[in-house]
């Protein structure tokens, strides 16, 4: 359940204000900008935008459409353009250690804090902000390079348009399709009982749906490594992803150390890297194929 700012107000106050919240978000314009022009996509008369929006992850690239402009966007988290400092006193954390990191009332109050800061109406479930806390709060860490992960993060949204990658199978609806397609065209063939065609229908669907997410997920991993590869040629250098990746993979031992009841739910995060079946690389292979490509360079 995503968090309504409309829920107990919160009355401190923000110590970011909407003209540095443009700024901020401005100058990721201006940077993502520079990245979309220098693809030089053929037969493109697209631009894109950016936009500071409680995504569920760091960034998040679509396309939008208006009667007479197609345009492609790129979300970013507010916490991309944020630091420790900009949160209220009164909110602030110390590191991946404060037992706060698992007070789910002062998540709430950190994402109220977000909704009312960023002026949007949900910003997503506790636990979904409680996740990138752990891995902003492990970015953070490393000040100096807060903006080579913010390039490393847009360059790799803007190559998704470059390379025009599809959410294939991503909708319950593509999938209820080509469940019923391939159900009517193997009962068809091999039965006309009712009762039969019924039973292997809901065999052949379930199997199906379990086909359709894995190969969901080999398609979305090709397509993530494809936009870091070439997230890496726009900005010519690993140090940002190097940062990103690294503090992802500390924040989930962080998040595993917190809530080890987990680990008996979800027992692949007891080693991520060998995780087959999810949508994105794990984040070591990520970092060791990006520092392949610039050695190859």
């Amino acid at each position: 359940m995503s968090i309504p700012i409309t829920r107990n107000p919160l009355t401190i106050e923000s110590s970011l204000d909407s003209l540095e919240i443009s700024r901020r978000r401005e100058s990721l314009q201006k940077k993502a900008t520079a990245y979309y022009e220098k693809l030089q996509i053929p037969n493109n008369d697209q631009s894109v935008v950016v936009a500071i929006d409680p995504v569920k992850s760091s960034g998040f690239a679509a396309l939008s459409r208006t009667s007479w402009k197609s345009f492609g966007v790129v979300a970013v988290h507010p916490f991309l353009v944020m630091s420790p400092d900009d949160f209220p006193e009164e909110l602030r954390l110390n590191g991946l250690n404060d037992p706060l990191l698992c007070n789910r009332a002062h998540i709430m109050k950190i994402g109220r804090w977000l909704g009312k800061t960023f002026r949007v109406h949900e910003i997503g479930k506790p636990e979904e902000i409680q996740s990138l806390l752990f891995s902003y709060l492990a970015i953070w860490e490393n000040p100096e390079a807060l903006e080579d992960v913010r390039n490393s993060i847009l360059a790799h949204e803007v190559a998704h348009f470059f390379h025009n990658h599809k959410n294939f199978l991503q909708s319950w609806p593509e999938r209820l399709t080509l469940a019923a397609g391939v159900c009517s065209a193997i009962t068809g063939a091999f039965t006309s009982s009712f009762s039969t065609t019924l039973l292997s229908t809901l065999l052949v669907t379930a199997n199906v749906f379990s086909v359709s997410e894995k190969l969901r997920c080999h398609i979305s991993r090709k397509n993530e490594k494809e936009a870091d590869l070439t997230g890496l040629r726009l900005t010519g250098t690993t140090k940002g992803a190097e940062v990103f990746f690294s503090a992802c993979q500390k924040a989930d031992r962080a998040i595993q150390k917190a809530n080890s009841w987990r680990n008996f739910l979800d027992p692949t995060r007891l080693n991520p890297s060998k995780v087959l079946d999810g949508d994105h690389p794990a984040p070591l292979d990520r970092i060791a194929y990006l520092k392949a490509a610039q050695s190859e360079a």
